[in-house]
């Protein structure tokens, strides 16, 4: 169970809200011990950085755009989630700009958290730890940090001064640099660096803080930064930071960004660069070294696979072996063709070696995907080589042949790395294990099969059978969906399923249906505008009819499995949400955000009419049918509480609580009640924050059932097991899938 606790740091002026936040201490419900797990898929998102220590043998930290930090815990072979602490309230924190370990003390940990740098996100903060990150003190920030933006795996832009590790320096995306003297629990900007704001117009700005080895006769090294500009990309101190000065003779003028920074341990800067600060766009490839005893820049770049310089694919990593300083590792940067590469040199970039397959070439290695099947989106190989957005690489500075590189979607290790210098093969298996970082879409739990589905971002959709490990079917990839937005069940024929989603690359269709519970699939025909926003899908509780309400278009009906497809009347375009009655399979509700407008069928979905109304406009809100009754809905709007019909939204009354719901979902009663347990994320009253709650009589009373070390950032949905009393499934945005049962 992952240990993390996080104390926060309040300013003075910040006290007097905080007391008045604990005066609502009384009106907390009841709590209940649950137990929390991940539903494996492994892996799924985007990995952006690995820091290994180089004190501590296996010591190794990675962070990820929108899901966290991890420590690798080299004993139990499993990385350890650092960042869970993280609440719903402050859940753009949750995304790791970077990590700072003090090279001097392996049980000092730093991280850089804040996911977004735009108007409607929060400020940024470092949790800073003396106990390799099982506890965080937080120290906010006067700034916003981009975990989730361009240039997002460059850096690290946060790191701790080996000759003085008290003093820390911090680059901004758009604040300049930073510096801390108290161990980070202070920041101030430094005023003498020469950037103090935005560079090339994009939101990367500061990306890579480093120190090379002491100078002569001082306490102190050089302090490299790089910057995302075109024509000064590096800078350096010699006097501890005093003044900065533009590392002379950097290319530049050539319409590329640096996008990341190694330095050797024998002095070598090494630099990779691209037309844009990616990792999506990048092009005009190249790889310089700077010798800094010669002065000297030298291009370095591998050549493309024909002999020419790159031009369509940029540079994304550079990595140096700590043990032998003239081993050097890059990775390109969309290379759609053959795929993105690993080049490794021996000889401080003279000559390079690709790692995967290069045109009439065998590779130089292979893949292991057995803990992840996913990855190879129902194919038989990894369809772009080594995988793409190999922004995160890390030589094991214990052990030469140990290598980890992380892609777009998850991350690979090997223990034989040195095999392709003397023409052998590099092995790979999946590095992912106990990372879990999907975007959840929806989530369905039937009352017969298997216990869970689950509909995610970029990665598909999956059917778990063993929450253990990830899906050995891989996710479902007919269609070819990666982005699934919707899946429903038919409540009386649970094997038949329907999802619905945004085509994959060159595909279009948006959805299909399968009639054994995802094992086999048949594809609809489109319905007009789901190209556009392909929205949700309900089907019918005896499975006749299939409705969808895509977000581009009008909510149509099936009665022959989205062969054809006919536009329901009496509701406007573009309402994007339907849910079917679990009994009656004539009805189907549907909500319209715009206008705060009910609308409900009974006829199969031919006909809607608008029932009540009033409810105002939302950005974001939920319909959920519980099984048992006819006509039993629930509307959750995020900003005006939860409201509940008998009646099939004839009428609704609003619960006194919550005050602001997220999600509801439903699951088995308790024992000696009729009515499905139901399950809330949200508020339930005016300052208290958002948690996780179960109500055992329909919402008249209800129990939290997560506690502070189990937040996950940013969680979007929650879900009841009709067969489970007390099982919760909650769907998170980069925490990918837990499940909670009551504590024995």
């Amino acid at each position: 169970m992952n240990r993390n606790r996080l104390r926060t740091v309040i300013p003075a002026m910040a006290l007097t809200a905080f007391a008045q936040t604990a005066l609502f201490a009384s009106r907390q419900p009841t709590a209940q011990v649950y137990k929390y797990n991940p539903v494996r898929i492994v892996g799924g998102g985007f990995i952006t950085g690995f820091v290994a220590h180089p004190l501590q043998n296996g010591l190794f930290y990675v962070r990820t755009d929108i899901g966290g930090a991890y420590r690798w815990d080299n004993v139990n072979r499993i990385w350890v989630p650092l960042t869970d602490v993280v609440s719903p309230d402050n859940w753009n924190l949750l995304g790791t700009a970077s990590i700072a370990i003090d090279p001097t003390d392996p049980k000092k940990l730093y991280l850089a958290q804040g996911t977004y740098v735009e108007s409607w996100a929060g400020l940024g903060a470092i949790f800073k730890s003396v106990d390799q990150g099982n506890d965080f003190t937080q120290v906010n920030l006067p700034f916003q940090l981009g975990a989730n933006e361009d240039g997002r795996f460059s850096g690290e832009r946060l790191a701790v001064v080996p000759w003085s590790p008290k003093v820390l320096y911090l680059g901004t995306p758009a604040n300049g640099l930073w510096s801390s003297a108290d161990y980070g629990s202070t920041w101030s900007q430094v005023n003498s660096f020469p950037v103090n704001g935005p560079t090339n117009n994009d939101k990367v700005g500061i990306f890579w803080v480093a120190f090379g080895s002491k100078l002569p006769n001082v306490s102190y090294g050089t302090i490299y930064v790089g910057v995302s500009d075109p024509t000064t990309g590096f800078y350096q101190s010699m006097d501890n930071g005093a003044t900065w000065q533009a590392i002379a003779g950097q290319p530049s003028g050539n319409g590329s960004v640096p996008t990341n920074g190694a330095l050797s341990s024998n002095g070598i800067l090494y630099a990779t660069y691209s037309s844009s600060s990616g990792p999506n766009s990048a092009g005009n490839g190249q790889v310089w070294k700077y010798d800094k005893a010669a002065k000297i820049w030298t291009n370095i770049t591998p050549s493309n696979y024909d002999g020419t310089a790159p031009q369509y694919y940029g540079f994304a990593k550079v990595s140096v072996d700590p043990q032998n300083p003239n081993t050097v590792m890059v990775s390109t940067l969309d290379r759609y063709y053959p795929g993105d590469e690993i080049y490794r040199s021996t000889n401080a970039g003279a000559t390079w070696k690709p790692l995967g397959a290069e045109p009439n070439s065998a590779s130089n290695s292979t893949h292991d995907v057995s803990l992840s099947p996913w990855v190879l989106f129902g194919g038989s190989t990894l369809g772009d080589n080594m995988g793409n957005w190999m922004g995160a690489m890390v030589i094991d500075p214990f052990n030469s042949n140990h290598f980890l590189y992380g892609t777009g979607g998850t991350a690979f290790t090997t223990g034989n790395l040195e095999m392709v210098d003397s023409g052998g093969t590099v092995n790979f298996t999946i590095g992912a294990w106990g990372i879990e970082q999907t975007a959840v879409q929806a989530l369905i739990s039937p009352p017969s099969g298997a216990h869970l589905l689950s509909a995610v971002g970029d990665d598909g959709a999956f059917r778990h059978d063993n929450f253990a490990v990830s899906p050995p079917q891989g996710q479902f990839y007919v269609p070819q969906i990666n982005t699934n937005t919707s899946i429903d069940f038919a409540q009386n024929n649970p094997n038949l399923i329907a999802r619905v989603g945004w085509p994959t690359y060159a595909q279009t269709l948006c959805g299909g249906y399968s009639t054994d519970q995802g094992n086999t699939w048949t594809v609809f025909n489109n319905i007009s505008g789901c190209t556009n926003g392909p929205g949700m899908i309900a089907i019918a509780a005896d499975g006749s009819n299939l409705v969808w309400a895509p977000t581009g278009g009008q909510i149509s009906y099936s009665t022959d499995f989205g062969q054809t497809w006919t536009a329901s009347t009496g509701l406007p375009s573009s309402i994007g949400i339907v849910v079917s009655d679990r009994i009656n399979p004539k009805t189907f509700y549907s909500f319209d955000q715009s206008t705060g407008i009910f609308y409900v069928t009974t006829d199969g979905a031919h006909t809607f009419v608008a029932g009540q109304s009033g409810f105002g406009t939302y950005s974001f809100a939920q319909l959920s049918v519980a099984p048992g009754a006819e006509g039993d809905v629930w509307l959750s709007l995020k900003w005006n509480g939860l409201w509940h019909s008998a009646n099939s939204g004839t009428s609704f009354s609003e619960l006194s609580m919550p005050v602001w719901p997220d999600s509801i979902g439903f699951g088995m009663p308790k024992a000696g009640s009729t009515y499905p347990a139901v399950y809330l994320l949200g508020i339930l009253n005016w300052g208290l924050p958002t948690q996780i709650f179960r109500s055992d009589n329909g919402g008249a009373n209800w129990i939290r059932i997560n506690d502070d070390r189990h937040q996950y950032g940013n969680p979007t949905w929650v879900l009841g097991d009709p067969r489970i009393y007390g099982r919760v499934y909650i769907g998170t945005n980069g925490r990918g899938i837990l499940y909670g049962d009551i504590a024995k």
